[in-house]
């Protein structure tokens, strides 16, 4: 079977350019990968060398999988 590499690569990316395609700094998916592997389906990632390889599909699980925590309340002032 024959690829079209343009198209593949219309669905693939590397973890630096997913997070800021979800608009997090560069580093953020290597760190989540990192400490939340179960966030991420097996099947949509790839590691080539130093560089880890996700599709589309991965990124659109690990949207709908991630737990996103709330924001931090301010201490209330008491005075």
């Amino acid at each position: 079977m024959k690829y079209n590499l343009t198209v593949l690569r219309k669905e693939l990316y590397t973890f630096k350019d997913a997070s800021i395609k979800l608009g997090k700094k560069p580093n953020y998916l290597n760190q989540m990968f990192k400490l939340h592997p179960d966030w991420f389906h097996p099947d949509t990632i790839m590691h080539i060398g130093r560089e880890n390889i996700i599709s589309e599909e991965g990124i659109n699980f690990y949207k709908d999988n991630a737990s996103i925590r709330a924001a931090k309340k301010a201490p209330a002032d008491q005075g």
